[in-house]
């Protein structure tokens, strides 16, 4: 008995002894010192990790999060999957509420086939389709988050965030991820951050809204060429019309005009606004520019015989191609720099009657998490990791014209990478107080996630 009681002791002084000499080389375990009883309960609290920050709880920013815990999620001694003890603490700050978030149903989003398959299969799930509404898509990827995370996935809603370096002093958080929105940083802001939104081309759009349908379905109409029958009524060779299904509760189509000429556009005086539905798209047409109406009637006049819509409203928008100087910048906060990423629509996109520009920024925030690593390594989390994310950004803006981006700027802006140096991480200074509200800790997701 007592041979198996000292072959025991010795058993755990070995295991104790290899594991603290293997931690002791690994920058995550602060110290690399183990307690030979506890040698396979190696809690979070004796590791070293990075705090990041998403900003803004729509598609891409709850995907960024989702990618995150994936990344870094690991199977136990004993089977159960869980997020790694080295994995960055991930917490996202959303301006709406909990009862307003997940709720977008009327705008809807067209998935090529590519990005279903990756969705699919990031998600563990076949729910994906083209045409599916916003709010749907984010509820898929905040119930994997959750499902990934546990208790670990922390949204701050009603949260309004309009200085990051505040909110990256406040918090002590090593990166943050800016996934707010086009007009989520005001002017001043971006040029200060070297990320000023830049407008490439744009033209006026007529958009009429149908509530009703008296001929064929919205679906069967958006296979017909309505461009060819505008064109040959209205004259206008550089006409193009594209109609969108609605769904129920909202309208049964949208119909987007445009490509009309500057001399055309010019001859459009607003009269008002048109808000009280009317029986053809030409009166309502001629509520918002009156008389001056005549020259796009013919065209009208085709498309009412192909589509007949009742109840019909319209209204102009500016449609444009938009980007940000730069997708990587930095915060100055107490004397570091912390990396200050653009996602989504806050770094870049394109008019909606090119196709939605969701695609693109999902496949392009799955490469930067890849590629990217957000667990502590000894090392700052510096700007110059994130360089073939600024790279690819750049030379998008040099490939697409419609962005009008001179190639010598987008040459000059291209950043070197940064060596990684080998040092611990200090923090200089005294978190200032940033009033946030309490993240919840029961896991509380959206009111459509129960």
């Amino acid at each position: 008995m007592a041979a198996n009681v000292d072959l025991e002791a010795f058993r755990k002084e070995c295991q104790a002894r290899i594991a603290q000499r293997l931690l002791a080389k690994m920058p995550q375990v602060r110290g690399g010192v183990v307690d030979k009883d506890n040698v396979d309960d190696l809690t979070w609290a004796g590791i070293t990790r990075r705090r990041v920050a998403i900003v803004g709880a729509g598609p891409v920013g709850l995907w960024a999060a989702m990618l995150l815990a994936q990344k870094y999620r690991w199977t136990d001694g004993k089977g159960c999957a869980r997020l790694r003890p080295d994995a960055p603490e991930v917490t996202v700050f959303e301006a709406r509420s909990m009862e307003n978030h997940c709720t977008r149903t009327d705008i809807r989003i067209a998935l090529s086939s590519s990005t279903r398959s990756m969705l699919d299969q990031q998600t563990k799930s076949r729910s994906f389709t083209s045409g599916m509404p916003v709010a749907e898509i984010e509820d898929t990827f905040l119930r994997r988050w959750k499902k990934v995370a546990g208790h670990e996935a922390k949204i701050g809603y009603g949260t309004q965030i309009s200085d990051p370096a505040e909110l990256a002093q406040s918090g002590q958080f090593d990166c943050i991820l800016w996934s707010a929105g086009r007009r989520s940083l005001n002017d001043a802001l971006r040029r200060d951050l070297g990320c000023e939104v830049r407008i490439g081309d744009s033209q006026r759009v007529v958009v009429f809204q149908v509530q009703e349908l008296q001929g064929p379905d919205a679906w069967q109409l958006g296979s017909l060429d309505l461009s060819g029958a505008a064109q040959q009524a209205g004259r206008f060779p550089g006409l193009r019309v594209m109609l969108r299904p609605g769904f129920e509760g909202a309208c049964a189509c949208w119909l987007w005009v445009f490509g009309l000429s500057n001399e055309v556009l010019e001859s459009f005086v607003l009269k008002g606004t048109s808000i009280a539905p009317r029986d053809s798209l030409a009166e309502a047409f001629e509520d918002l520019v009156g008389t001056t109406a005549q020259a796009l009637r013919p065209a009208l006049d085709a498309l009412q015989l192909r589509i007949k819509p009742m109840a019909v409203t319209c209204r102009f928008v500016e449609a444009s191609y938009w980007s940000a100087d730069h997708a990587v910048c930095q915060l100055s906060v107490c004397d570091q720099l912390v990396p200050f990423i653009l996602l989504g629509d806050a770094l870049g996109g394109k008019p909606f009657y090119t196709g939605s520009t969701l695609n693109r920024h999902l496949w392009d925030v799955a490469t930067l998490i890849e590629e990217v690593e957000f667990a502590y390594d000894g090392g700052p989390l510096e700007a110059g990791r994130f360089a073939m994310y600024e790279r690819r950004y750049q030379e998008c803006l040099r490939r697409i014209p419609e962005f009008q981006r001179p190639r010598s700027i987008i040459l000059q802006a291209l950043p070197k990478p940064m060596p990684v140096p080998r040092k611990d991480e200090t923090r200089p200074c005294e978190p200032k107080v940033l009033s946030l509200p309490a993240l919840p800790t029961d896991g509380r997701l959206c009111k459509s996630c129960g």
